[in-house]
C-alpha cells in the first residue's frame, strides 16, 4: 500500500534538508510519497529544494504562520489519498531501514487505527513505550518507561513485545485513514498532545486498536515527549 509521510517544515529548511535525505537513504520500503507542509517564509527556498529531490513524489502545501499539530493533522488528511499517512517529526533519526515495513506490519492488522515506534533519545534510553492514561504530573496522561535503557528487562518484557496501548506520542505515528474516517476526528479545542489522545480514546470506544511497537525505533530528541515515567 501507499504510504504519504507527512513533515511540518515550519522555517528549518537545513533540518528538513536533512530529515529528508534520510528518509530517503534509510527507508527500504518504497512505496512512499513526501508531504512537506511549510511556513510561507520558507516556501520559495523549498520549492527549490523539491526540484531536487529523487527518486520519490513530493507534494507540499503552504501555509501562511505556523500551525498546530491538529492543523497540519487536518490539512494532510485534505491534500491526500493515500490508505495511510505517516506524520513525522523534523527531529527524529531514523536508526534502521525497515523501520517502515515494521509500521506497516502493524497497521495492516484487523482493526488497527494508529501505530507508533519506540522512540528514545542520542543515549538510546526510552522516551516514549505507549502513553497510559492517568499518569504524569497533571494525572492525565503519561509516558511510559521514560529514561530507561531501551534493552533494559521490564515487567512481563513490556517493553520488548508489540502491544496494544491507550494511546502515543505525536513525534512520529502511523495512521489508517479508513478507520480514522469513522471517528470524529481531530479536535481543535485540544491542546498539541490532547488532540491526538482525543482521537486515540475516541478509537477504543469504537473498538479499534491503538498499538505500540519495539521493533520499529527512532531517535528524537526534541523536549516535546511527554516527561514522566513508569
Amino acid at each position: 500500500p501507499e504510504v504519504t509521510i507527512v513533515i511540518y517544515a515550519a522555517t528549518h529548511l537545513e533540518l528538513l534538508r536533512a530529515c529528508v535525505q534520510q528518509i530517503i537513504e534509510k527507508t527500504d520500503y518504497k512505496n512512499y510519497s513526501l508531504l512537506l507542509i511549510p511556513d510561507k517564509s520558507v516556501s520559495v527556498a523549498l520549492q527549490n529544494y523539491i526540484k531536487t529531490i529523487r527518486p520519490i513524489s513530493v507534494q507540499f502545501v503552504t501555509v501562511s504562520a505556523a500551525m498546530s499539530n491538529t492543523e497540519i493533522y487536518k490539512i494532510a488528511l485534505a491534500e491526500t489519498s493515500s490508505d495511510y499517512l505517516l506524520f513525522f517529526d523534523m527531529a527524529n533519526l531514523i536508526t534502521q531501514n525497515d523501520w517502515l515495513n515494521a509500521l506497516l506490519a502493524q497497521i495492516q492488522q484487523e482493526q488497527v487505527v494508529i501505530v507508533a515506534p519506540r522512540i528514545i533519545d542520542e543515549n538510546h534510553c526510552l522516551k516514549n513505550a505507549g502513553l497510559i492514561l492517568g499518569m504524569g504530573e497533571n494525572g492525565v496522561v503519561g509516558s511510559a518507561y521514560r529514561g530507561k535503557p531501551m534493552t533494559e528487562p521490564s515487567e512481563f518484557s513490556r517493553t520488548q513485545v508489540v502491544q496494544a496501548v491507550s494511546a502515543v506520542s505525536n513525534e512520529c505515528f502511523i495512521l489508517n485513514r479508513a478507520l480514522y474516517q469513522q471517528l470524529e476526528g481531530f479536535n481543535s479545542v485540544f491542546t498539541e498532545t490532547f488532540s491526538l489522545l482525543d482521537v486515540c480514546l475516541q478509537a477504543q470506544t469504537q473498538g479499534f486498536k491503538i498499538i505500540w511497537t519495539p521493533f520499529s525505533t527512532v531517535i528524537n530528541n526534541s523536549e516535546s515527549v511527554i516527561d514522566t515515567t513508569v
